[in-house]
């Protein structure tokens, strides 16, 4: 049993404990608002370190308030037109993002990786992509999370560059695979629309290769039919024999998973 005194001192110490924890988390946000200034300069030297010393204070705290902060803060870094200031802004905004399973932290990451994602030069791009897979494997394929990433991804899957399209295919199928989230498998299946119906034979290889797996994995009848629609070509005159079979050899195994049980 409790005596007054221990009530009293557990009582004290727990208001201690929440009095240090908000002036930890005052100072760590007055340390990242001060790092404005510097991340604004026009200046690499100078934009580039303050930027590093916001990363080190939200990925070293606890609060996802000092982290969403941050992530605000890094917005404009990841906006320049410069690669070597967006792209260190990029990976400090993953660190940020798996520095935690916050989901807001999470989202508000994704977000800030807009600007990148369909940026003009390939380098910012790749390391955008790569940006959005590591955030959502990081969330444990949270739904909200899956969907954000893969409307980011529509834009560098329409590219009519392939350096930059092929791996936002190949992060497509990666994210989606495993999930077991029909709305998920759909979402991707639309976004390939696209590189399948390209002129180039490669990426449409890729696509095919995608889809059919998208396919066989999941469970609803409606999916496996959107995948084997998504298989046909609009125009068999532009298809080679070759993607044809390939084609044909992906919608067979997409309807043999459908003997299995679907929902």
């Amino acid at each position: 049993m409790k005596t007054p005194v221990m009530l009293i001192g557990f009582t004290f110490a727990t208001t201690m404990l929440i009095a240090t924890t908000g002036y930890v988390q005052t100072e760590d946000l007055q340390a990242i608002k001060a790092q404005l200034r510097a991340i604004k300069n026009a200046e690499a030297e100078v934009r580039i370190p303050a930027l590093y010393k916001v990363k080190t204070i939200a990925t070293a705290s606890e609060h996802a308030q000092v982290k969403l902060t941050a992530l605000d803060v890094l917005r404009e870094p990841v906006k320049s037109s410069q690669d070597h200031v967006r792209i260190p802004a990029v990976y400090a905004i993953t660190d940020i993002a798996t520095s935690t399973q916050d989901v807001d932290v999470h989202r508000n990451a994704l977000n800030a990786l807009r600007e990148p994602v369909k940026a003009g030069t390939i380098a910012i791009r790749l390391v955008a992509i790569d940006a959005v897979n590591i955030i959502t494997v990081h969330s444990n394929s949270s739904k909200e999370i899956l969907l954000t990433a893969l409307a980011l991804l529509n834009e560098p899957v329409d590219s009519h560059n392939d350096s930059v399209r092929m791996p936002a295919v190949n992060s497509i199928v990666r994210l989606v695979e495993g999930s077991g989230d029909e709305a998920a498998y759909q979402r991707a299946l639309d976004s390939l629309r696209q590189p399948i119906a390209s002129s180039r034979k490669e990426i449409r290889f890729m696509t095919i290769d995608a889809v059919e797996r998208i396919g066989i994995e999941a469970k609803s009848k409606q999916t496996k039919e959107k995948a084997i629609q998504v298989l046909t070509p609009a125009k068999k005159s532009d298809w080679s024999d070759a993607l044809v079979e390939r084609a044909f050899e992906a919608t067979f195994k997409i309807r043999e998973s459908m003997s299995a049980k679907v929902t």
